[in-house]
């Protein structure tokens, strides 16, 4: 590995690193006109293969049971183009800040079409995979009656928390 001397070739060399930990591809030097550009087109490039946010589409409920369609995006916003795992759990407010399903006790997690779920807690939480388009399908069983939400972790530590998954 080559020394390295100075600031500016210390963070690029560290994007370099970042953009292969996420599976990215190295921008060309010589498709920028300066070591500024070269870094943001890196940054841009982590970025692009990162897990970055998530967005939710909540079905309605039918034999007690609510289907949620969940996205994962990249850093830039777009689709994920790659597998990926991510943490969920239900929480029982918008901020994703206590766990629990809030309507009772659910009867259970489950994956649908898309992806891969591991149940870490019974019918609480566990570990999704999503497939190679980013897409994830859970669908969630209950009985009782409430409101609960659906919480990605993010590789970050941030959290996607979905809107309201009401059991009438």
């Amino acid at each position: 590995m080559a020394t390295v001397t100075n600031y500016e070739e210390r963070l690029s060399t560290a994007l370099e690193g970042l953009v292969l930990a996420v599976g990215g591809t190295l921008p060309s030097r010589e498709s920028v006109s300066s070591e500024q550009q070269y870094r943001l087109a890196l940054a841009e490039a982590a970025s692009d293969g990162a897990v970055g946010g998530a967005t939710f589409t909540i079905g309605t409920e039918a034999a007690n049971a609510i289907n949620v369609a969940i996205q994962l995006t990249d850093g830039n916003g777009n689709d994920l183009a790659h597998a990926a795992t991510c943490y969920v759990y239900l929480a029982a407010d918008t901020a994703g800040q206590t766990i629990g399903s809030g309507v009772g006790t659910p009867a259970g997690l489950a994956i649908g079409t898309d992806g891969l779920y591991q149940q870490v807690t019974q019918h609480i939480a566990g570990f999704v995979t999503c497939e190679a388009d980013g897409d994830i399908d859970l669908t969630i069983t209950n009985t009782g009656t409430g409101t609960q939400y659906l919480v990605v972790v993010l590789p970050s530590g941030k959290l996607a928390v979905s809107g309201a998954i009401t059991f009438a």
